[in-house]
């Protein structure tokens, strides 16, 4: 048996009315439904008419019209559609007759399927139902949009009117922004559209470009001028545009950065430096200036699929390090250390000439202070400490390793005046294990650090006796490579996994961090480090300098030495000034030299 559409649309009628509660009932608990009829049919919608006949004791939620097409677009055939459409008003209606308006969602052509309904309590209650071939709706309407520049995710809500409920009628047109976005509709009602946009992998090489929202629903159009623009921020101002390494630097931008972005300055031969930085106020960023040569910069930022963005005014970076010493007098190349005494740096040798010179950092002159004491002449790990308290140098202790013989203690001790240049012999330190890893002033007394001993040793120079501490020494200070004494404070450094951590100690407590940098790849051990004002500074060669402000409690770059010498060098300071240069056993030219630091 075959049926015709018209049969198949009659039979599909009959099965939804017999779902309609019959209203010449009596005597329900429910309220029921007397359908009256369609009017107002045309090109923005169609009023469906209905009456609610209460029980006094039924309640009412909501009431509507429930409707659907029952065609499917450009076909006769009968389509059931994946869900219906309601127009729904919460609360007991005011009044008899009702008349509610389908005026969204409705096809120029198509026949629909309506039927008023109420809610009451667990049942929804339908009165019989109304078919009509539609003339269609309104066309959508835009107020407003939540987000008009876009950068890189958005969730952009579209307020209006007559959008329809199904995603895919409510065709979107962009203007040109699909070329650098992709857009989806996460939510769709009458009145508003959700949209995502999500940055593509397009290049922008501009921004200030405008771009039409326009929006098309079953044939007509609504379009929001300018609706949008590609956020990328200008620079409005930099201060301040002279500046050093490691001084914060403040962007001021149009607007905020709503996404990663990256600063660098570049130089005249496009060689980029990043600034890291953090966002200050709404629209400020501040950056500091890391480590790089002095000279004029160009200030950009980039951001992933977007052209650089440049500053108009040049940024000036300072030159930290002036040549203050060359040519310094060596004694012979290779063989002497060196550390500050004052304003003098002591140079000396202990092991094949046994003498000690001094360098007049005012005078840039050399000459011989001294020579060691006869004794112990061959020993290692012995104690070499200045003392500006009294002026003077303390040496001795060590042992002799003479393989596969026991190695010999030395348990003697002297100190220098560097003014008189005499020696003076003092009370022995006590026999045993007495090889130095470090000798420093701490309070007043030279205090001892000992490989096989486990306890801080001090000596007294004013009463000249030796004092067994009975604090033991933190491993953390056993295992430093370098350490530093300043004012009742015990400073190291500890390097691993390109970070460079600062600790700090006091004897008797545990030792605290007190700040890292990372991001450098440098873990030799040769690193010096010094206290100069009210700053602790470490440096390793002329391209890792850092420096520690006590006040502050800050650790930062410092600039390195852009003229090139050995990546090997020292710190040594006299009252005024802070110098990096010539290392232990220095050899080559260039490296008998010292870089004065200045702010």
């Amino acid at each position: 048996m075959k049926f015709s559409s018209k049969n198949i649309l009659a039979l599909f009628v009959v099965i939804l009315q017999a779902c309609t509660i019959d209203s010449n009932i009596s005597e329900r608990d429910y309220p029921v439904i007397k359908s009256l009829g369609i009017k107002d049919l045309n090109e923005s919608g169609v009023n469906i008419d209905f009456m609610i006949i209460q029980n006094t004791s039924s309640t009412i939620e909501s009431y509507g019209v429930q409707y659907r097409a029952i065609e499917k677009e450009g076909s006769a055939n009968i389509s059931i559609p994946e869900y219906f459409f309601y127009e729904e008003i919460t609360g007991k209606p005011q009044g008899n007759p009702l008349s509610i308006r389908l005026q969204y969602d409705l096809i120029p052509g198509l026949t629909y399927f309506a039927r008023p309904f109420v809610r009451s309590g667990s049942q929804m209650i339908f009165g019989e139902s109304f078919n009509f071939s539609s003339l269609g709706v309104k066309g959508p309407e835009i107020t407003s949009v939540s987000e008009s520049k876009l950068f890189r995710y958005h969730s952009i809500t579209i307020e209006g009117n007559f959008f329809s409920r199904k995603p895919e009628n409510n065709i979107l047109d962009f203007g040109g922004l699909e070329a650098y976005f992709n857009f989806r509709i996460m939510e769709a009602t009458p009145t508003k559209l959700v949209v995502e946009a999500v940055r593509n992998s397009s290049l922008i090489s501009s921004s200030g470009q405008e771009f039409d929202l326009k929006i098309s629903v079953n044939g007509k159009t609504a379009i929001l001028k300018e609706a949008f623009e590609i956020g990328i921020p200008n620079i409005l101002t930099v201060s301040p545009t002279q500046l050093s390494v490691g001084e914060n630097i403040t962007i001021e931008l149009s607007y905020l950065i709503e996404m990663e972005s990256t600063w660098y300055l570049i130089d005249a031969n496009n060689i980029d430096y990043r600034i890291p930085t953090t966002i200050n106020e709404s629209n400020k960023v501040v950056g500091e200036i890391p480590n790089m040569p002095p000279g004029k910069y160009k200030l950009a930022f980039r951001i992933q699929n977007y052209s650089e963005i440049n500053y108009e005014k040049e940024i000036i970076v300072n030159d930290n390090w002036v040549s203050s010493h060359e040519n310094i007098p060596r004694i012979v190349e290779g063989y002497y250390s060196n550390f500050s005494t004052g304003n003098d740096i002591l140079t000396y040798n202990y092991g094949i000439y046994f003498d000690i010179h001094v360098f007049n950092l005012a005078g840039n002159s050399m000459s011989k202070l001294a020579d060691f004491p006869d004794d112990g002449r061959g020993r290692a790990f012995y104690a070499l400490s200045y003392m500006p308290k009294d002026n003077k140098l303390y040496f001795g202790l060590g042992n002799q390793n003479d393989f596969p013989n026991p190695p010999i203690n030395y348990s003697d001790f002297y100190r220098l005046d560097l003014v008189s240049k005499n020696w003076e012999q003092l009370p022995n330190f006590i026999e045993g294990p007495n090889a130095v890893k470090f000798s420093f002033e701490y309070d007043g007394k030279l205090t001892f650090v000992f490989y096989n001993r486990s306890n801080f040793y001090f000596f007294n120079p004013a009463l000249k006796i030796w004092e067994d501490s009975g604090i033991q020494v933190p491993i953390e200070i056993k295992n430093a490579t370098n350490i530093l004494s300043n004012d009742g404070t015990i400073f190291f450094p500890e390097i691993n996994s390109n970070v460079l951590k600062l600790f700090s100690v006091k004897i008797g407590q545990s030792p605290k961090l007190l700040g890292e940098f990372s991001g450098f790849y440098d873990q030799g051990y040769l690193w010096s480090i010094i206290s100069f004002g009210n700053s602790i500074f470490l440096a390793k060669g002329n391209k890792n300098i850092f420096e520690y402000n006590l006040a502050d409690e800050r650790i930062k770059p410092v600039q390195g030495i852009s003229a090139i010498f050995r990546e090997e060098a020292k710190f040594y300071k006299d009252d005024n000034n802070l110098y990096l240069g010539f290392r232990d056993y220095a050899y080559y030219d260039d490296q008998f030299r010292l870089f004065k630091f200045v702010r």
